[in-house]
């Protein structure tokens, strides 16, 4: 895939129809996001206010689902950031198909979610990051787009966290291809 060129992601808000796709790819991102089936995929798009999907070249290339401070919602990481970091915009869920990571999808979603973020007028975007299972590329990725650790929880399923915040300013992300 040397000198392949990937066309631009294009963003816009997830649909039912959609859901066959998110699921693969959810499935495909484990350990790195929480395992979903259709029923869990589909409260999760009825709660959250921000439920986007990235395209390239018309094939969804990865997803993105995030949780405004008003929206209702029960995850434990949600819940640990409605307590100590009330006002925030939190992402639960940001995959991307394996052929097309490290090709600016991820990138283009996040830049979806703080244009978003400063429309509702919400100063911090936060998400949470496996540390076990560990998942360095995130927490790589995360450390670029200007995330920082600003917690950590064990979770009912094992999983050790960390819960990363960022302050939301009105700069455009770099391109991280």
């Amino acid at each position: 895939m040397t000198g392949e060129r990937t066309a631009i992601p294009k963003v816009r808000g997830a649909t039912v129809g959609d859901r066959t796709a998110l699921l693969e790819i959810n499935a495909a991102g484990a350990p790195g996001v929480t395992p979903l089936d259709d029923a869990e995929l589909a409260e999760l798009g009825s709660q959250a206010s921000l439920w986007l999907v990235a395209e390239v070249d018309g094939r969804i290339a990865g997803y993105l689902i995030a949780f405004a401070p008003d929206d209702p919602g029960e995850g434990e990481e949600l819940l640990w950031f409605r307590a100590h970091v009330p006002r925030c915009l939190y992402v639960d869920q940001v995959a991307v198909h394996p052929d097309l990571r490290r090709r600016g999808v991820a990138s283009v979603l996040y830049r979806a979610v703080f244009s978003e973020a400063s429309d509702r007028g919400v100063g911090i975007v936060a998400c949470e990051i496996n540390l076990e299972p560990p998942n360095p590329d995130s927490l790589a990725f995360h450390r670029r787009l200007g995330f920082g650790e600003v917690g950590r929880l064990r979770v009912s399923d094992g999983r050790l966290v960390s819960l990363q915040a960022r302050e939301n300013v009105r700069t455009p992300v770099r391109s991280l291809t």
